[in-house]
């Protein structure tokens, strides 16, 4: 009985020294969310500081909050917005996010996913209505795709673009741009977003040179071309733009990573147009105060409370 009772205790201090080690690791902290005011945590009133776990809710009133990761990214989350943070990602539900960060970390809003394409990159996006998102680089270049990791843009520095994915995956694709021989196959680069593309269909090949407007279907697999990540068999295709519109000077502006005003495409079934920028900052009343300075006002807050 002895030696029974002892074995029972000896297998409860393990089970529990278990459970309480897997509690620990669940709820381990991954950042800390500050700001100069009132702010909302799992919707639970919290002033000053926050410790974070994945899934957390932070929600700002009329203060904006800073969230910063125990991986080096850095989160602001602007007032009257609604995020939820996880270590490898931060879903924004409403409002307008900023992510700085060189680090492996993106932001999510309704199907998109922006990240960093360099080091040192600021994404500012918001969530402009039910199926609108827009995103602007301020700086270093954005990376956008959808949720199965199919490229929708990318987005040079000083560059903001509006997306639709309402239509989602299986939408056809349509863009504007230069084809260009490379590598021994046809490619295009889109105007508005920039994404290089393989271009496949009868009639395309004598078109290298000159500037087209092309309406297809994504082709599943990948380019063999470098920095081409995808092939769209087209079934239409235009020549716009004056002659001579594709000399070398024009394509490799194209090439930089620069955005033709008020361009617009459609890319994985998903609606992208750009945005007026003047200076490197978003026109007030077409990007509704996303640039606007403001947005992000009192965020850098010094923690004087902790929960």
């Amino acid at each position: 009985m002895y030696l029974n009772l002892k074995s029972t205790r000896v297998y409860l201090s393990l089970a529990l020294a278990f459970s309480v080690t897997g509690l620990t690791a669940s709820t381990a902290a991954i950042g800390v969310a500050t700001a100069n005011g009132n702010f909302q945590v799992n919707s639970s009133q919290v002033r000053g500081s926050s410790s974070l776990v994945d899934g957390t809710v932070v929600e700002t009133g009329s203060a904006s909050s800073q969230v910063q990761m125990n991986n080096g990214a850095h989160v602001r989350v602007a007032a009257g917005s609604r995020v939820k943070i996880y270590e490898g990602r931060v879903i924004l539900e409403k409002g307008v996010g900023e992510l700085d960060s060189s680090t492996a970390y993106q932001v999510e809003a309704h199907s998109l996913r922006i990240s960093n394409a360099g080091l040192n990159t600021v994404a500012r996006v918001r969530i402009a209505s039910p199926n609108q998102v827009m995103v602007a680089a301020l700086k270093g270049p954005v990376r956008v795709t959808n949720a199965s990791g199919f490229l929708i843009a990318n987005i040079a520095a000083g560059s903001s673009l509006s997306f639709d994915p309402e239509a989602g995956i299986a939408g056809p694709t349509k863009v504007t741009g230069c084809l260009e021989r490379r590598d021994g196959q046809v490619v295009l680069t889109d105007q508005t977003t920039n994404v290089a593309m393989e271009v496949r269909g009868v009639g395309v090949e004598k078109e290298v040179g000159k500037e087209v407007e092309i309406t297809g279907a994504p082709e599943a697999g990948s380019s063999t071309v470098k920095g081409v990540s995808q092939i769209v068999n087209v079934s239409s295709f235009k020549r716009v733009g004056k002659a001579g519109a594709c000399s070398s000077k024009a394509a490799g502006a194209v090439a930089a990573g620069g955005t033709a005003a008020g361009g617009s495409a459609m890319i994985g079934g998903v609606s992208v147009s750009t945005v007026a920028i003047v200076g490197g900052a978003a026109v007030v009343g077409t990007f509704g105060g996303l640039a606007a300075a403001g947005t992000f006002s009192g965020s850098t807050a010094k923690a004087t409370t902790s929960r």
